[in-house]
């Protein structure tokens, strides 16, 4: 008696494993809390305010029809005196537009980074599953990122497949 009972439990527990490793697909990416950077990582490239108030980073060039056009639509950047700023709270919802020009954008080319002076740290391959092409050519979108609150300074390169290239960089306020 207790031998049918131990194959039944024995079967019970391995058709339930099989039924959570294979029929429960887990989180999808849009599920995933998304971290911008890790606490160690912010305090790298964290300004003080001091710092703040001295980092300043050049007006955009005017978008030209050669090359691939970012546009932040949320959160919303600010022109300031000090060169274009965003400011927001975490965790926060970014979404970014990668328009293609003459050429179709490359993809592979897109870098996205948080730097500090002589420091930088990549973190596109975070941000590359919420990528989406379309027909005018991507879109950057996830809700809910971790951003440590602070001061940064952040990068975003993407190229066309021409090589034509057009590098963003912001100024990031996390309140």
């Amino acid at each position: 008696m207790f031998k049918s009972i131990s194959k039944y439990l024995l079967l019970v527990t391995v058709f339930t494993i099989i039924g959570f490793v294979f029929l429960n697909p887990g989180e999808s990416v849009s599920q995933k809390p998304v971290v911008l950077f890790t606490n160690d990582e912010a305090n790298k490239l964290r300004f003080t305010d001091s710092e703040w108030e001295k980092e300043v980073i050049p007006k955009h060039e005017q978008d030209l029809i050669s090359r691939p056009i970012i546009l932040f639509e949320e959160p919303e950047v600010i022109n300031t005196n000090n060169g274009p700023t965003i400011i927001t709270t975490t965790p926060a919802d970014v979404l970014v537009l990668f328009k293609q020009n003459d050429s179709t954008l490359n993809l592979d080319s897109l870098d996205v980074w948080g730097e500090k002076w002589f420091l930088k740290k990549n973190v596109t391959k975070r941000i590359r599953p919420y990528i989406k092409t379309n027909k005018e050519g991507a879109e950057l979108h996830m809700k809910s990122v971790h951003i440590p609150k602070g001061n940064f300074k952040v990068g975003i390169k993407i190229a066309d497949v021409n090589g034509q290239e057009t590098i963003r960089k912001y100024r990031l306020k996390v309140e």
